[in-house]
């Protein structure tokens, strides 16, 4: 089992209910196509992933979207602890599998920190689906 923060744009004022509501709608397929949208989402994900390298401590691999058709620009696993962080069309997620762990409160630094760059990079705001309320780490 994980444990998930979504991250997602939101005006201000906007309920998360909404949010949450409009990310279950289909993606058009025209916005999947988009040759534009692709590079700016591989390049917003390089952004995030060289962040990320130099913050956890573990090793990471990384999958990268090369060509249109699909939502994800990007995925980046830490490998020892299961910290997973994908950034989709409209969206991004930081997952985390919940077990014990030798160094909790170290743990919870990094997921902390993961959250913490994808919002700076991306501009969306994280939001804990298990609370339904804003993500405050």
């Amino acid at each position: 089992m994980s444990y998930d923060i979504l991250l997602y744009p939101r005006r201000p004022g906007q309920e998360w209910a909404e949010v949450v509501e409009a990310d279950e709608d289909e993606t058009a397929d025209d916005d999947l196509q988009d040759e534009t949208a692709l590079a700016e989402g591989v390049a917003t994900f390089g952004r995030i992933e060289a962040r990320l390298r130099e913050a956890l401590t573990g090793p990471v691999e990384t999958w990268v979207a090369e060509e249109t058709g699909g939502d994800v620009f990007g995925e980046l696993s830490e490998t020892d602890s299961g910290l997973q962080v994908e950034l989709f069309h409209g969206s991004a997620a930081v997952s985390f599998p919940y077990w014990d762990r030798d160094d909790l409160a170290g743990f919870h630094e990094r997921v902390r920190r993961a959250v913490t760059i994808v919002a700076e990079e991306t501009g969306y705001e994280p939001y804990d689906p298990q609370t339904g309320a804003t993500f405050d780490g």
